[in-house]
């Protein structure tokens, strides 16, 4: 590799920033927030909860799960580039209020197949994948191009490190509150918080002022 790759440009500018100072950005922390419920409360609450909640509570059989899934995944193949040319003309944080609104109708309609006929099941089930595809089109490129919006240069890197403990946070409490839920039979309230946790973002994004 050529001798300059790894070397700072100005050597004489001396490392700056600290999480202090990316803890101390008001906008970012309500940011991460609203992101930390989103994240545990609509994608690990999706990949930890509905294979469970299909299958031990709506007595679906697991061979449907794989057909569930691939809908979301073909609703991201087809409309990934329209959806990217919608976010080029919107606006960045009125994006993010769809994401809450759009998983929350994902947990209702997944929720609702419950006091459905079995033969609703599965189509309502792919319907709820679908729509969550939609909220994660919007989700994936909007939420770190907010972040970096918010950050100053010298603690981006930091600012972006942060956003993605979220992952891990969600990883561990979407599990945890899923297996609690229906460990004690309580289905319906795991769709009820779920459904509520997605919606609770939205008034702490609408209060977020950027630059």
């Amino acid at each position: 590799l050529p001798k300059f790759v790894g070397q700072r440009e100005n050597h004489h500018v001396a490392p700056t920033g600290s999480y202090a100072q990316v803890f101390k950005i008001k906008p970012l922390m309500q940011l991460t927030g609203a992101n930390l419920l989103l994240v545990s409360f609509g994608y690990s609450a999706a990949i930890a909860g509905l294979p469970l909640f299909i299958v031990e509570v709506l007595k679906v059989s697991p061979k449907w799960l794989g057909i569930i899934w691939s809908a979301n995944t073909l609703v991201i193949v087809l409309f990934q580039p329209m959806v990217a040319r919608w976010l080029e003309r919107t606006d960045k944080m009125r994006a993010m209020l769809w994401v809450g609104f759009i998983w929350a109708i994902s947990w209702v309609i997944a929720g609702v197949t419950a006091w459905l006929p079995i033969v609703w099941i599965v189509p309502l089930q792919i319907v709820s994948s679908m729509v969550f595809g939609l909220g994660e089109m919007i989700w994936s490129p909007t939420n770190p191009s907010l972040v970096n919006q918010l950050s100053p240069d010298e603690i981006r890197g930091r600012a972006n490190s942060l956003i993605g403990l979220q992952w891990s946070v969600a990883g561990i409490v979407g599990p945890l509150f899923v297996g609690l839920m229906l460990n004690a039979g309580h289905p319906a309230i795991w769709v009820l918080v779920t459904t509520v946790g997605c919606l609770v973002p939205i008034p702490i994004l609408r209060s977020i002022k950027l630059k």
